[in-house]
């Protein structure tokens, strides 16, 4: 004969024993078996707030929080996470692997986000993959908003004023060689 074990939805991975009783009349045989639940792998990768978007500026680290949750009911094992930037970026991982995440438990990682130095302002997306031993993967994207160091600012509305600064000059050295030219009727 057959029989069938119905575990609970929420059993973890593991062997677990069964008692089987079969009774005929005044026959009775016994037996005892194992079972093996080798769980189900469910990985989450997110931030902490569940927001995907970020500020940073150009040339300076962000720090930026990721968090690995084990949903299932399977241990993870061998989490390793990466990413993908715009050229030019450099972004560290701490930790970068997780050896073991046990069911229902969740591992914080730190992201040192670098945008290059050289970046324009604007949104650039930044990837995060976790990927497991056992088959578990999972990627998010990131929208990073950079802006630039003031003093980028700062340089280009010096250089606007210094060019209308020369301007005026230069309409000033015409003006008065169209006045020597004119006479004194032509005034500025």
């Amino acid at each position: 004969g057959t029989f069938a074990v119905k575990p609970a939805s929420d059993a973890q991975a593991n062997a677990y024993p069964i008692h089987v009783t079969a009774t005929a009349g005044d026959q009775k045989a016994e037996i005892d078996l194992r079972t093996e639940i080798v769980g189900k792998v469910v990985m989450e990768l997110t931030t902490p707030d569940q927001r995907l978007s970020a500020n940073a500026s150009a040339g300076s680290t962000k720090d930026l929080q990721l968090v690995v949750n084990n949903k299932g009911s399977a241990p993870l094992t061998g989490v390793t996470v990466s990413t993908s930037a715009p050229q030019g970026w450099d972004v560290k991982l701490d930790p970068a692997t997780i050896d073991l995440l046990a069911p229902n438990q969740s591992q914080t990682i730190t992201a040192h986000l670098t945008p290059s130095g050289s970046a324009i302002a604007g949104d650039y997306v930044v990837t995060f993959s976790a990927t497991t031993t056992d088959g578990g993967n999972q990627s998010i994207d990131m929208r990073i908003t950079v802006d630039t160091a003031l003093s980028w600012g700062l340089i280009g509305i010096a250089l606007i004023l210094l060019t209308l600064v020369g301007l005026g000059a230069l309409l000033k050295m015409q003006a008065t060689k169209a006045s020597d030219y004119w006479g004194s009727e032509l005034q500025i």
